[in-house]
């Protein structure tokens, strides 16, 4: 997904991101035996821009395997969505999307129900599609529960920063096209930014 958004008329953003991308890799430690993993699911998340003054953003990253209910069948899942930024004059997102075995869909507006701010690292986020998700976009309903996290939080008056970003385990369901597709401890990452720079 490549998308380039006006934040205002003479500053875009780029961002160029694709989830569910199959991965190996090798870890060594130390001089202890080199392990090869295969079978790992990526993203890759690429984005540059202008950003306004006050800035707002809600991200979700997710790549997993996930079960289609019916027929048990494995599938690769890539999630990427966010809220109050890239936003259209109806809320949504513009870089919503999921990946399905690297079939990509939009997604409509997504509700997340955040913990209060000091629990935000520790209890569970719940993001969900809105009631009104035409029968085109696939329906989401997923709890996300954090393991740790990173956080910056600065004060310089002028500029001010308050970010968190969580890491955990994703658990919910996708429909899609009469399908529904089970995500269980599914490994990712959520964010909640707010900026004034």
């Amino acid at each position: 997904m490549v998308l380039i958004y006006p934040v205002e008329q003479t500053r875009p953003a780029y961002t160029h991101k694709v989830a569910g991308l199959s991965a190996r890799g090798n870890i060594k430690i130390d001089n202890n035996k080199q392990e090869e993993f295969l079978g790992g699911v990526s993203s890759i998340d690429w984005t540059s821009g202008y950003p306004e003054r006050l800035c707002r953003w809600k991200w979700v990253s997710l790549s997993t395997t996930g079960t289609n209910s019916s027929n048990k069948e494995s599938v690769t899942i890539g999630i990427n969505l966010s809220d109050l930024v890239y936003n259209d004059q109806n809320g949504v997102s513009m870089e919503n999307a999921i990946w399905m075995n690297g079939q990509v869909y939009t997604v409509n507006k997504m509700i997340y129900e955040l913990p209060e701010e000091k629990h935000q690292t520790s209890q569970p986020w719940k993001i969900y599609s809105t009631a009104d998700t035409s029968s085109e976009s696939p329906k989401i309903r997923l709890n996300f529960q954090p393991w740790g996290s990173q956080e910056e939080h600065i004060n310089l008056f002028l500029v001010t920063g308050d970010f968190v970003q969580v890491f955990g385990i994703y658990s919910g369901t996708i429909e899609l096209f009469d399908q529904t597709y089970v995500i269980e401890n599914g490994f990712g990452v959520a964010e909640n930014h707010r900026a004034k720079w």
